[in-house]
């Protein structure tokens, strides 16, 4: 059974074994739709992936665009949510179930945050505990701890009704709403604002 909500974005530079490794745990996703951005890679993984992975849309900006590669792609998502993951993470079988119902049920909240396992133990990823008992205060409506980590506290992507709205961040475990416009993201040294860009 496919999930028509979600599209997973990958972003990738020379990093192939890696990116196929994902791209096959990825496939074993309901999701119907993974979108790679190949940030210039000289080691032949656009090549690879299209080539082992042809259901993936894959986008070569033709040069090194860094975390902005998610930006480009999520202007080619025509799902309502957004998972990001990196090259050589994933997200489990069933965990994309649960946020989009999550975000649905409150309006007002852009991201969600996963649990975040570390291979091959399957320990969890010390940032889990930070983020599970962030000190930032939130708003009252937050149906959960604030987050208090990001690498930018803007949105990544435009917005616009048409265009998702999501939060740039490190490494996997993020799910966004597609055309959100959330009231308030936490500002880094302190302070709330409404993102304007």
């Amino acid at each position: 059974m496919t999930d028509p909500r979600t599209t997973v974005v990958v972003i990738t530079h020379n990093r192939r074994p890696e990116l196929l490794r994902t791209l096959g745990r990825l496939a074993q996703l309901p999701e119907d739709e993974v979108i790679v951005v190949d940030n210039a890679s000289t080691d032949g993984t656009a090549d690879a992936v299209a080539r082992h992975h042809p259901s993936v849309r894959l986008l070569r900006p033709g040069r090194n665009l860094g975390a902005v590669g998610r930006n480009l792609a999520v202007r080619e998502v025509r799902t309502p949510y957004v998972a990001f993951s990196d090259d050589d993470s994933w997200w489990a079988p069933g965990s994309l179930s649960a946020p989009p119902t999550f975000l649905d049920r409150h309006p007002a909240l852009a991201t969600v945050t996963a649990r975040i396992l570390v291979e091959p133990e399957g320990t969890e990823d010390p940032i889990t505990e930070e983020l599970r008992n962030s000190p930032v205060p939130g708003p009252r409506w937050l149906p959960g701890p604030a987050l208090g980590s990001f690498l930018a506290a803007r949105p990544c992507c435009a917005p616009t009704p048409s265009a998702p709205r999501a939060v740039s961040t490190p490494g996997c475990g993020w799910a966004a709403r597609r055309s959100c416009s959330p009231r308030t993201w936490r500002r880094p040294g302190g302070g709330w604002c409404t993102p304007t860009t």
